[in-house]
């Protein structure tokens, strides 16, 4: 079994059985499965443990809820069959019936690849197509920081810690394919990153070396009420974590810890221009309450962002002349 596809589950019973069987479906059929039932309340526990009885190649393990992290965690602590490839695939999403065999050729093509990753069609709770233009467009832009801006990169064979430090171009963890020496070396998930943990792993896996890209459609992903990135607050919270927690990482280099104090300088640009639309259509309708807390958290974002770029810019002015030198301004020029 070189792959194992582990699959953390929580209250997933409308969805879970056609994610399993897509597992199933695979061309590619030399892997094993790892199901994590997360305290589910619902009958997502009896539809794994029923799974197990269809295939043996899958195993179901139960534990009390401790969130999406802690069950791809679980993981590190299972004394699995030896295999060289890991697929973290979310409850609801579902495979392309040739996704794995088309992520492990881009692995074998890319022998110093970290991870494979191709991309996501997007579909409602029935399974029917639909638009989702944001997510479109962060994994079809694959913007990247070069010298002291970001910008616009076009398709490339890798995806790489400039890329993924810009934004999260990989919209679903079960697109992406993962050495399992990588990510041994990238170490665990983090509790306090949810729901931008899968984000924050992609980032770790770029700095043991970048990870292989496909154009290829490799996963369906569920767009519903329930998916934890539908909590906009909670997922703006979380990335400004991960990107802190990227900036002051001792595992930077040089180079990549200016790339990452760029691009959450770049980030909270982005924030506060939204912030000012949203203040604006408050207003708009009318809606005084909304704007005036709008307003409060532009004012906010606004003092934040300003802080960050002079505390950056004083840093940078008063090192050695070498040292400004390889790190450039703490501005996006």
């Amino acid at each position: 079994m070189n792959v194992c596809v582990v699959v953390p589950v929580y209250n997933a019973e409308n969805y879970l059985a056609t994610t399993l069987k897509s597992v199933l479906k695979q061309s590619h059929q030399d892997l094993s499965m790892l199901v994590v039932n997360d305290g589910s309340r619902d009958r997502s526990g009896e539809i794994s443990d029923a799974f197990t009885k269809i295939d043996g190649r899958i195993r179901v393990l139960h534990h009390s809820n401790r969130g999406v992290a802690e069950s791809r965690n679980a993981y590190f602590d299972q004394p699995l069959p030896d295999h060289e490839f890991v697929l973290f695939l979310d409850h609801d999403d579902i495979l392309e019936e040739r996704a794995i065999e088309l992520l492990l050729r881009r692995l074998h093509d890319a022998p110093s690849a970290s991870a494979a990753h191709g991309v996501a069609r997007f579909v409602d709770e029935c399974g029917h197509p639909v638009d989702a233009p944001i997510l479109s467009y962060l994994q079809e832009s694959r913007r990247c920081v070069r010298r002291y801006r970001v910008v616009s990169k076009a398709p490339a064979p890798a995806t790489t810690f400039a890329n993924l430090i810009a934004q999260n171009c990989i919209v679903t963890m079960g697109a992406c394919l993962i050495r399992r020496s990588s990510l041994l070396a990238a170490g665990r998930f983090d509790p306090g990153a949810v729901p931008a943990d899968d984000w924050d792993m992609y980032i770790r896996l770029a700095r043991v070396a970048p990870l292989a890209f496909s154009d290829s459609p490799v996963i369906l992903h569920r767009r519903h009420q329930h998916n934890q990135s539908a909590d906009v607050q909670s997922l703006e919270r979380s990335m400004l974590y991960v990107r802190r927690k990227t900036a002051a990482s001792p595992q930077n280099t040089v180079t990549q810890q200016r790339k990452a104090r760029l691009a959450t300088i770049y980030a909270r640009q982005i924030v506060l221009s939204l912030r000012v639309q949203w203040t604006l259509a408050a207003w708009q309708r009318g809606d005084r309450i909304d704007a005036a807390r709008e307003a409060a958290r532009l004012g906010r974002t606004w003092f934040g962002h300003t802080s960050a770029v002079m505390k950056g810019y004083f840093t940078w002015a008063f090192e050695p002349r070498t040292q400004r030198m390889l790190r450039g301004p703490s501005r996006i020029w």
